[in-house]
C-alpha cells in the first residue's frame, strides 16, 4: 500500500505555483524517507483562488481576489512529485540560514529565493530560527475536476496488540492538515 501526502497551501502561494513562478515551496518539516505524490489543499482564508478557461485560445488563468471564475478555496486542486529537497539550518550566532548538504550549496540563495516567491525577510520571518526545508515541486499536475477531502483517507490506529503489531483502520478526511500530513486515495487502499 503506498501512501502520498496532503498539504495546505495559502492561494498567494499557490497562483505562484499553478502560474510556473514558484517552483520550491518553503516547510518546517519534511517527511522523512518519503518519495511520492503530494496533493495540494487550497486553504480557505481571505485570500480567494479563482481560476478562468479560455475556450477560445485554450488557456486557463489563475487570479488571486478576483471576481471572476471559479473559487478554488477549499478543494484539492493539485498534485506534485516529491523526491527532493533542500535542508536549510538556521545559526542563531549570525541570523542566517545555510544549505545543510554540499550538494545544495548550487542553488544560490537569490536563485532560490526567487523559486520560492519570497523575500529574504519573508524567508527568515517563516522560519523564527527554526531549520526549514525547501521542497521542490516537480511533475506539477492540475485536476480537471477538483477533489473533495472526502476522496481522501488517514490512518487511525484503533487497537494496540503488541509492541510490534498495530491494527489500523482508514477514515475519511473531514478537515485540511494545517501543514501535511500522510493520506490515502481509495486506489491507494485496495
Amino acid at each position: 500500500m503506498t501512501k502520498s501526502l496532503m498539504i495546505s497551501i495559502q492561494p498567494k502561494h499557490l497562483v505562484n505555483i499553478l502560474n510556473g513562478n514558484k517552483t520550491l515551496e518553503l516547510r518546517k518539516t519534511v517527511p522523512k524517507d518519503f518519495k511520492g505524490w503530494v496533493y495540494i489543499y487550497v486553504s480557505r482564508g481571505k485570500d480567494r483562488l479563482s481560476v478562468v478557461h479560455d475556450d477560445e485560445i485554450c488557456k486557463t488563468y489563475y487570479y488571486l481576489n478576483s471576481t471572476w471564475g471559479r473559487e478554488l478555496n477549499g478543494e484539492v486542486f493539485a498534485r506534485f512529485w516529491f523526491d527532493e529537497y533542500i535542508a536549510y539550518k538556521y545559526y542563531k550566532d549570525d541570523n542566517s540560514y545555510f544549505a545543510k548538504r554540499p550538494q545544495d550549496f548550487g542553488y544560490g540563495a537569490e536563485e532560490v529565493l526567487k523559486r520560492l516567491c519570497l523575500s529574504r525577510d519573508e524567508f527568515k520571518a517563516y522560519g523564527k530560527g527554526k531549520d526549514l526545508y525547501a521542497w521542490h515541486i516537480k511533475k506539477l499536475e492540475i485536476f480537471d475536476k477538483p477533489k473533495e477531502l472526502g476522496e481522501f483517507y488517514k490512518s487511525k490506529i484503533t487497537d494496540l496488540l503488541s509492541v510490534s503489531k498495530v491494527k489500523s483502520a482508514y477514515i475519511q478526511l473531514d478537515k485540511a492538515p494545517q501543514s501535511w500530513q500522510f493520506v490515502y486515495t481509495k486506489e491507494e487502499l485496495k
